[in-house]
């Protein structure tokens, strides 16, 4: 009989033929190959179908490779489609999947591969899709902060967004 990876489909025919690209054969003596499944790529005399690999998805059946995972986008190992990274995230560096911007940082736009610092007079907490600004009576000297620092005593700040305070 034909090993996995083949198929014979003629009565008396000498030799077994291996499955096409996009195509698989997991039993043995078959007499023709399934299609590939998507999420799944299947090169040439494939025994199985396998998985799309992280950074990589297939949506169609029938494929013997996969596609690359668009620019802000992720794709998990296997993805049948590519998730679009929303405001406040950015794609990891595996492309696997959409992470929440970290604290100090924001994104105010979807599908982003990074995201931006935030500005001095500005706080950002992790996930931010804006900073905010420091309010009356506290400020942040720097960028990239995910809290203001209240003004010490003997000082005060009256605007909102500033870098520092004002003595008394």
């Amino acid at each position: 009989p034909c090993a996995a990876g083949t198929y014979n489909n003629q009565i008396e025919q000498p030799s077994c033929r291996s499955c096409q690209g996009g195509e698989y054969q997991d039993a043995t003596g078959a007499t023709a190959c399934k299609a590939c499944t998507a999420g799944n790529y299947c090169p040439s005399g494939a025994s199985a179908a396998l998985k799309c690999e992280a950074g990589t998805y297939q949506d169609a059946t029938g494929q013997s490779s996969c596609k690359p995972c668009p620019d802000g986008h992720a794709c998990k190992a296997g993805a049948v489609v590519a998730v679009e990274c929303l405001a406040g995230t950015k794609v990891s560096a595996s492309k696997d999947l959409c992470e929440p911007c970290p604290a100090g940082e924001y994104q105010d736009a979807t599908k982003q591969s990074s995201c931006k610092v935030c500005p001095a007079g500005s706080s950002c907490v992790q996930g931010s899709v804006q900073h905010t600004l420091c309010a009356k009576g506290s400020f942040a000297s720097s960028q990239g902060q995910s809290a203001c620092a209240a003004c010490s005593t003997g000082e005060y700040q009256d605007a909102n967004g500033q870098t520092t305070c004002n003595a008394c």
